[in-house]
């Protein structure tokens, strides 16, 4: 699948200043599904495997990326704004728990 069919251009022009973010200019992606269809009704879930090509010795980062899915009516019915806001306090407002 190409990219344009995983991503919207702004989505694609974020998720590339990440990237760069952290130092990752470079790069070729793979996109996969990282849900089944139909098990997570409130995001589009994407696997990127990135291939780092910046340095000498090449590494993959495996990120998720979770979208907003892109239908007005679900966006118009459900407090998405508000549970990905809780989402991204759990993942960086608690802090680390020893497992």
């Amino acid at each position: 699948m190409s990219t344009k069919e995983w991503l919207t251009k702004k989505q694609m022009e974020v998720f590339e200043s990440v990237l760069k973010s952290i130092g990752i200019d470079k790069y070729s992606i793979r996109f996969s599904a990282g849900v089944k269809e139909g098990e997570n009704f409130a995001g589009i879930i994407i696997n990127a495997e990135v291939e780092d090509e910046t340095k000498i010795i090449k590494s993959v980062w495996n990120c998720v990326i979770k979208c907003v899915p892109r239908s007005d009516l679900f966006r118009l019915y459900a407090p998405v704004k508000n549970m990905y806001n809780v989402e991204i306090y759990v993942y960086i407002g608690l802090p680390d728990v020893p497992v």
